[in-house]
């Protein structure tokens, strides 16, 4: 088991800039990525629509 520390109050600490504020979560501010051209994403769903569909083993009445 896991011992409780002051890990996160350090690191508050460590973010602080101001009295009362703190740095903002940077968690997922990343780069811009570029998107895919229409056809290529309408292919992809063709694709995905022409696998044969399975009833689920979870529904079916017998396996």
């Amino acid at each position: 088991m896991k011992d409780i520390d002051d890990r996160p109050i350090r690191t508050v600490i460590s973010k602080r800039q101001d009295v009362g504020t703190v740095t903002p979560d940077l968690r997922t501010k990343h780069g811009h990525y570029p998107k895919l051209d229409e056809s290529i994403r309408e292919g992809i769903r063709k694709h995905i629509i022409s696998i044969p569909r399975l009833e689920s083993h979870y529904t079916r009445a017998r396996s």
